[in-house]
């Protein structure tokens, strides 16, 4: 058996993150007795021969739980000495809270490293959201788009050559084009949603702002914005900051009927703060929560903790919503943000 001496002290505090080998009867005789002493004929228990000239007696107290063994505790005397009952009892207590503390650490440490894979494929799967994001925008606009703006040309062509006498003809071709215009407008915004250009060319602050003018003209509401993030981002937090607001933006003007919308996204001590609030009707949370069929909160809340971040929403009917969201972002040395 190997054993690695995780803590000493005194005489044997040189020890310390050593591998200790002892043979498997010692190791037995060690696990089932309740304290083991190693005098002048026992000192098989001591793990570790060289110990052997320093300390003519050795105590040992099995480390267990459930069972299983977890390791040893050793005394060495410089002198001969003989433990009283007392002590045994003392040293099993011990023995037996340090085995629980040792247990709490192990736990401690598998959730943190599982916490950390879990953070990790979270953001892998961003990762792959993202790319999926611009897939289908690319598609949208390559097929999509270009077919659309053919059916309008066609449209339009058809127009133009049908004669003045053919007025419901006329006007139908008219309504198909106006139709197709408005889709082509669609089909762009949400080309734009999926995947906005403005983010990679222009940065976090721009888009942001571009955001909020879209919200401004189609809902006509007054927006206010503060708009201080680091100047460095790596491209994962600019798109995770976008796509909070973006929701948050989306869920103010499906349901708020606001009129007036405060956003703000300030940094400090190396995280990012997202605060959106509205004066609209606001709603009951844990209501919202429990509904059925209500992903826009449960779905931001869900990204949020998957970045390792904080999210809280305060709203009552009649008193507006306001979300604040704390992430902890990697700031990315390299390129600032152009529209800081």
């Amino acid at each position: 058996y190997s054993l690695r001496v995780a803590a000493s002290c005194g005489a044997l505090e040189p020890v310390a993150e050593q591998r200790v080998d002892c043979s498997a009867a010692a190791w037995r005789r060690l696990a089932q007795a309740q304290c083991a002493m190693a005098g002048s004929r026992r000192m098989d228990l001591v793990l570790q021969p060289n110990w052997r000239s320093r300390f003519p007696t050795c105590w040992s107290v099995p480390l267990t739980l459930d069972g299983r063994r977890m390791g040893v505790i050793q005394f060495g005397f410089s002198k001969t000495y003989e433990w009283l009952p007392r002590e045994v009892e003392l040293l099993s207590a011990a023995a037996e809270r340090c085995v629980l503390a040792a247990e709490k650490a192990r736990l401690v440490r598998d959730l943190a490293a599982r916490e950390g894979q879990i953070r990790e494929l979270a953001g892998r799967m961003l990762e792959v959201e993202e790319r999926e994001r611009r897939r289908i925008s690319s598609e949208l606009h390559d097929e999509t788009g270009q077919s659309l703006l053919c059916i309008r040309l066609q449209l339009e062509m058809l127009e133009a050559a049908t004669p003045e006498n053919c007025a419901h003809l006329k006007s139908g071709l008219s309504e198909a084009r106006a139709l197709t215009e408005s889709t082509i407008v669609e089909t762009r915004r949400l080309i734009s949603a999926l995947s906005p250009a403005v983010l990679q060319q222009l940065g976090l602050t721009a888009a942001l702002r571009q955001l909020a003018a879209r919200l401004r003209q189609s809902h006509q509401m007054k927006l206010k914005l503060h708009l201080a993030p680091p100047r460095e981002l790596g491209e994962q937090a600019k798109t995770a900051i976008y796509r909070l607001v973006q929701e948050c933006l989306s869920n103010v003007a499906r349901h708020s009927s606001a009129l007036n919308v405060n956003i703000s996204v300030t940094s400090a001590d190396g995280r990012i703060r997202l605060c959106v609030e509205d004066d609209g009707v606001g709603f009951r949370v844990e209501e919202a929560a429990a509904k059925r069929g209500s992903f826009g909160l449960a779905g931001m809340r869900e990204r949020v903790a998957l970045l390792g971040g904080k999210f809280h929403v305060h709203s009552q009917p009649g008193q507006g919503t306001r979300v604040c969201i704390g992430l902890p972002l990697p700031v990315k040395r390299g390129r600032p943000d152009p529209g800081s």
